[in-house]
C-alpha cells in the first residue's frame, strides 16, 4: 500500500527506503514475534484444552516479560537505522529516509508487540473474534490514513510511519 501512495511523488530514494524499510522492519521485528507467538498459543492452547489455568496464566507473564526483553534492543537498532545502514555501505540519503520511517514505526511496534502477545493468549483459549475484529479495522484504516498523511497533508515518509502506528 505504501509503494502506491507514493508512487505520485516520483522520488526514488523515498520509494527505496519505504521498500528497505518494511523489508528491515517485517525481517527485524513482525517475523519474529509472530514467530514467537506462534509457540506461545500452541503452550496456551494445551494448557488451556487441559484446565490448568495457571499454567496459562504464567505463559502469559513470561511471555510478555519476553518480548518486553527483545523490542528493547530491537528498539534501538530500529532507532539508529541510519547509521547503521550508513556503515554498512547504503547511500547516505536512502539511509537516512529509511532510518526515519523505522524510527517513526518504534511506537506503533510497541503496540504491535502488545497486540500480538494479547490476541495469542485470546487465541489459545479459541477466542478469534476479538482480535480479528482488531485486525480488520486496522487493515481498513491503515490505507485512507496513509494516503491523507502522505498525499493530502504531505507529511512524506513521516506520514507513512505514522499511519504504521495507527
Amino acid at each position: 500500500w505504501a509503494m502506491h501512495i507514493v508512487k505520485e511523488k516520483n522520488d526514488d530514494t523515498l520509494i527505496g527506503a519505504i521498500g528497505l524499510g518494511n523489508s528491515l522492519l517485517n525481517i527485524l521485528t513482525v517475523a519474529l514475534f509472530y514467530s514467537m507467538n506462534v509457540g506461545l498459543v500452541s503452550r496456551l492452547s494445551h494448557a488451556y484444552g487441559k484446565g490448568d489455568l495457571v499454567v496459562y496464566g504464567l505463559s502469559l507473564h513470561r511471555a510478555a516479560i519476553i518480548n518486553f526483553i527483545l523490542i528493547i534492543p530491537l528498539c534501538i537498532i530500529l532507532y539508529n537505522s541510519d547509521t547503521i545502514l550508513t556503515f554498512t555501505g547504503y547511500d547516505k540519503d536512502l539511509a537516512y529516509q529509511t532510518g526515519i520511517l523505522l524510527s517513526g514505526c518504534i511506537s506503533g511496534l510497541v503496540f504491535f508487540v502488545i497486540y500480538n502477545t494479547l490476541s495469542g493468549y485470546l487465541n489459545g483459549a479459541s477466542i478469534f473474534v476479538a482480535p480479528a475484529v482488531c485486525q480488520a479495522l486496522a487493515c481498513i484504516s491503515y490505507y485512507p490514513i496513509a494516503y491523507f498523511s502522505v498525499s493530502v497533508w504531505d507529511m512524506g515518509i513521516e506520514g507513512l510511519a505514522i499511519s504504521f502506528n495507527i
